[in-house]
């Protein structure tokens, strides 16, 4: 059981050959929001994983990690999750379908095809209060995609898809 998009951001560990021949491989599309929001499951999946290694490292007084990096890993996959009612690696297993596990309802797109948006600035440390949140650039919605959250295809004035998909809290109607 693979799933049909592998949503990620743009770190080197998912931009290489290697991850788009192994998820083209299996029929997986390959997805890079233009977001500064990030994986949410995955971070939580990381801060579990060090938090549990840091408890380790502190138990036996050692610093040596590699040794226990899988053991974690399989732990983790074998720990009941309150989300999901049941461990991952049931899941994985087969033992309990994704339609079992508390589905996320779609939510309709407010945005629809044609219409024209701006897109928010990414966010940059020193960006001026008094400056508009907002591109000057309008970009027309060519793909809108319901879901939790609903997301969006976006091309330019010259017709040019904007790489990866807009979140639905990203864009403002054009006025």
């Amino acid at each position: 059981m693979f799933p049909v998009f592998f949503i990620v951001d743009r770190g080197k560990e998912f931009v290489n050959s290697s991850v788009k021949d192994y998820l083209s491989s299996q029929n997986i599309n390959l997805i890079h929001p233009n977001s500064d929001i990030k994986c949410s499951v995955v971070e939580r999946f990381n801060r579990t994983w060090e938090t549990r290694l840091f408890k380790y490292l502190t138990a036996n007084g050692t610093k040596k990690w590699i040794d226990v990096a899988g053991k974690l890993t399989t732990a983790i996959n074998n720990s009941y999750h309150r989300m999901i009612k049941c461990t991952p690696q049931q899941v994985f297993d087969g033992e309990k379908k994704p339609a079992e596990i508390s589905p996320t309802p779609s939510k309709k797109p407010k945005f629809k095809i044609g219409e024209m948006v701006r897109m928010s600035h990414q966010n940059k440390a020193f960006r001026r209060g008094y400056k508009s949140g907002w591109t000057d650039e309008v970009f027309h919605i060519v793909q809108a995609l319901a879901g939790s959250p609903p997301t969006y295809r976006l091309v330019d004035k010259f017709g040019e898809e904007i790489s990866g998909i807009v979140y639905e809290q990203e864009i403002v109607h054009a006025v």
